[in-house]
C-alpha cells in the first residue's frame, strides 16, 4: 500500500481492451477506484479513474495485466507534465467532446423551435375548423329556413287546390271501379323476366344466360336466381362442359356453385373418331389418360360448390383424388352415391376425410379395400352404408368390424349375404337400424336358414315388412339406360323365367317359425318371383296372425284367377291378397316360349323393415 494522489490517468489503453477489467484490476484489495470518463485518440483511448474516498489505495504494475504486445500503456499523476504531443492529443479529444456537446444543444433548441412551431399550426387549423364548422350550421340554418317557407308556401296551394282534387277523386274513383271489374275478369300473370328463354333448349340457352351475367350486376344477380330454380340437380358432364369454353364454364361455375346442394358426376366419356388413332396404338394408356382428364374436369370445379350436400356419380371411373378433392372443396358433404357398379378406381383411400358423410354408397366396387373402409367407420358416424358385391369386403370379419363401428348410428345397411350366424347377429341387434338388405347370386340356401333362424330369434316383434325380389346381374352404366314402354317389365320377366327357381319349400322349418315368432309383420311383397307354393300361401294369415297384405309382382300364373278365388273363401283372414303385374298371363306364356330353357345368373336379394 503507499499513498497515492485521488485521481489517476491512464494513457495509451488499446481500443480493443475491456474498461472493466481495468477497473477490476485497480480495485484488486479496495473497491475505491470507479471510472470518471473516456477519451478516445488515434493511438487508444485515455481513461480517467477518480477516488471514491479518500486514503489509502492499490497501485499495481499495470503492463502486467495486458497482453504482452501493449507496451505503451503509463498512468500519469499530472497529465500536465507528460509531453507535448499527449497535451494536444488530450486539448483536440476534449474540444471534440465539447463540440459535440455544443451540437447537441443546438439540436434540442431547433427540436424544441420546431415543437414550437407545429402546436402554433394546430392551434391555427383548430381554429379555423371551428369557423368552417360554424359557417356549416348558419347555411344549413338558413336552408332549413328556407324549406319551412316553400312547405308553408305548398301548403297554402294545397288549401286551395282541395276543393278541385275532391272533383277529380269522385270522377277517378268512378273509372277505378270500371277497371277493378275488367281485372276480376281477366287475371294475368307478370311474365318472367326471363320468359322469352325459359323455352329454349338448354344447350342454347346457358351460354346465353352466362352473357347475361356478365353484362350487369343487375342481370347477374337475375340469371343467378333463375338458375337457382332450374338447377337444383347440377350436373357436370364432358358434354355439357363442351357447351362453354374453359375460362366460361369457371365463370358459370361461380355464378351458380352457391347455390347447388345436389351435384351430379357424370364419368362417362367417348371415344372420339379424332382419338382412334391413339385408341388403337395403346388402349389402356388411353383410357388411363381419359379417365383422369375427366376426373380432373369435374374436381377442378369443385371449389365452387361449397354447400353442395349430395354428390351422385354415374359411369365408372371416379377416382380417389376426386374423392379427395371433394373432401377439401365440400365439407357439407352428407351423401355420396355410386349410381352405376363396376367402379374399378376406388379404394377407399380418403374416404375417412368425409368428416360429415352419412350416406355411403359402394355397390360393385372390386379393389374396395377393406383395411381403409374400416378406417374410414372409425372417423365417419354412418346412418346409411350399401357396400354391396365388393369382393375384399364379402367376409365375415371385415363386416363384423364394420358394424362394430357403426353400430350406433346405422338406420340402413345393403350387404353382399355371408353365411355367418355371429356376423347376422351382429347386424340385427343394430339399435336403430330400419331396413336391411341382403343380395346374393343364384341359390344360397345355407345363409338363407341362418339368417331366419336369427331374423326370428333376434328382432322377431320388430320385423314391420318383407321383400323378395329376383333381378338380373347388375348392368353397366345403368342409370343411363332408357327403357321403351314395356321393356323394361320384359326383361325383368325374362330375367326371372331363365334363372333358377326361388321357392321357401327347401327352408321350411326356418320360415315356419319366423311367421310364427313374428307379431309385428304386416306385409309380404314379392317382386318378380314366387317363392310360396299354394299350400303355404292359404295357411300363412293363419300362422302369422298379424299380416295385413300379400302383394305379388310379375311372374303371373295361369293359375292366379283360381288362387285369388280360393284367397277370397278364406273364413279367418283379415289378410289381402293383390297379384300384379304389366304383363299377364297370356304375354308370359309367350316369353318362355320365345326363351331358350336355360339357368342363367340371377341375383336375389331380401330387405326387411324394422319398427324403430
Amino acid at each position: 500500500m503507499q499513498r497515492q494522489t485521488d485521481e489517476q490517468t491512464v494513457l495509451g489503453i488499446p481500443k480493443d481492451y475491456s474498461i472493466y477489467a481495468l477497473c477490476n484490476y485497480m480495485n484488486t484489495l479496495t473497491t475505491s477506484w470507479e471510472l470518471a470518463y473516456i477519451i478516445s485518440v488515434e493511438e487508444g483511448l485515455i481513461a480517467k479513474l477518480v477516488a471514491k474516498n479518500k486514503g489509502r489505495f492499490w497501485i499495481g504494475y499495470f503492463p502486467d495485466v495486458l497482453p504482452y504486445p501493449y507496451r505503451n500503456v503509463r498512468f500519469v499523476k499530472d497529465p500536465e507534465e507528460e509531453d507535448e504531443d499527449y497535451r494536444q492529443e488530450l486539448e483536440r479529444a476534449l474540444e471534440i467532446v465539447q463540440e459535440e456537446e455544443e451540437e447537441e444543444e443546438e439540436e434540442n433548441e431547433a427540436v424544441e423551435e420546431e415543437e414550437q412551431r407545429n402546436e402554433a399550426v394546430e392551434e391555427q387549423e383548430e381554429r379555423d375548423e371551428a369557423v368552417e364548422e360554424q359557417e356549416q350550421r348558419n347555411e344549413a340554418v338558413e336552408e332549413q329556413e328556407q324549406r319551412n317557407e316553400a312547405v308553408e308556401e305548398q301548403e297554402e296551394r294545397n288549401e286551395d287546390a282541395e276543393d278541385e282534387n275532391e272533383k277529380e277523386a269522385e270522377k277517378e274513383a268512378e273509372k277505378e271501379e270500371d277497371e277493378e271489374k275488367l281485372e276480376e275478369n281477366v287475371k294475368e300473370e307478370e311474365p318472367h323476366e326471363l320468359g322469352l328463354f325459359l323455352n329454349m333448349p338448354n344447350k342454347s340457352l346457358n351460354p346465353i344466360f352466362l352473357s347475361l351475367a356478365k353484362h350487369s350486376m343487375r342481370l347477374n344477380s337475375i340469371v343467378a336466381d333463375n338458375w337457382a330454380e332450374m338447377l337444383n340437380v347440377f350436373s357436370i358432364s364432358e358434354d355439357f362442359v363442351s357447351q362453354f369454353g374453359a375460362n366460361d364454364f369457371w365463370d358459370f361455375c361461380v355464378i351458380v356453385g352457391r347455390y347447388v346442394e345436389t351435384l351430379k358426376f357424370n364419368s362417362v366419356f367417348r371415344v372420339h373418331k379424332e382419338d382412334l388413332e391413339r385408341y388403337n396404338e395403346n388402349p389402356q394408356k388411353y383410357l388411363r389418360n381419359k379417365i383422369r382428364y375427366i376426373n380432373v374436369l369435374f374436381h377442378r370445379h369443385l371449389v365452387h360448390f361449397p354447400v353442395a350436400r349430395t354428390v351422385q356419380v354415374e359411369g365408372s371411373f371416379l377416382n380417389d383424388l376426386t374423392i379427395d378433392a371433394l373432401a377439401r372443396c365440400c365439407p357439407l358433404l352428407n351423401e355420396l352415391k355410386l349410381l352405376d357398379p363396376y367402379n374399378g378406381e376406388i379404394t377407399g383411400d380418403n374416404l375417412k376425410m368425409l368428416y360429415n358423410l352419412e350416406v355411403l354408397d359402394l355397390r360393385v366396387c372390386p379393389n374396395l379395400d377393406a383395411k381403409k373402409v374400416e378406417e374410414a367407420c372409425k372417423v365417419l358416424q354412418l346412418r346409411e352404408l350399401h357396400i354391396v358385391e365388393c369382393r375384399k369386403l364379402c367376409n365375415a370379419p371385415t363386416i363384423r368390424h364394420i358394424i362394430a363401428h357403426q353400430h350406433s348410428t346405422l338406420t340402413h345397411l345393403s350387404l353382399t349375404a355371408i353365411p355367418d350366424a355371429g356376423a347376422i347377429m351382429l347386424i340385427l341387434k343394430i339399435t336403430k337400424l330400419k331396413k336391411l338388405k341382403f343380395y346374393w347370386l343364384n341359390d344360397f340356401l345355407e345363409f338363407e336358414k341362418i339368417f331366419y333362424t336369427q331374423l326370428a330369434t333376434v328382432r322377431p316383434t320388430a320385423l314391420h315388412r318383407i321383400c323378395c325380389e329376383n333381378q338380373p346381374p347388375f348392368m353397366i352404366n345403368q342409370s343411363h339406360l332408357r327403357w321403351g314402354a314395356g321393356k323394361y317389365t320384359k326383361m325383368r320377366e325374362m330375367a326371372a323365367i331363365e334363372g333358377p327357381p326361388w321357392l321357401w319349400m327347401k327352408c321350411h322349418k326356418e320360415t315356419q317359425l319366423l311367421w310364427s315368432a313374428c307379431t309385428s309383420l304386416v306385409s309380404i311383397v314379392c317382386l318378380y318371383c314366387r317363392v310360396l307354393s299354394k299350400k303355404q300361401l292359404l295357411i300363412l294369415p293363419r300362422v302369422c296372425k298379424s299380416l295385413k297384405e300379400i302383394r305379388f309382382v310379375g311372374c303371373r300364373k295361369q293359375s292366379d284367377e283360381y288362387l285369388l278365388k280360393s284367397w277370397q273363401k278364406l273364413p279367418y283372414s283379415n289378410c289381402s291378397l293383390n297379384i300384379e303385374g304389366e304383363l299377364d298371363w297370356p304375354a308370359v306364356l309367350d316369353l318362355k316360349e320365345e326363351t331358350e330353357l336355360k339357368l342363367g345368373n340371377l341375383y336375389r336379394s331380401i330387405e326387411c323393415e324394422f319398427i324403430p
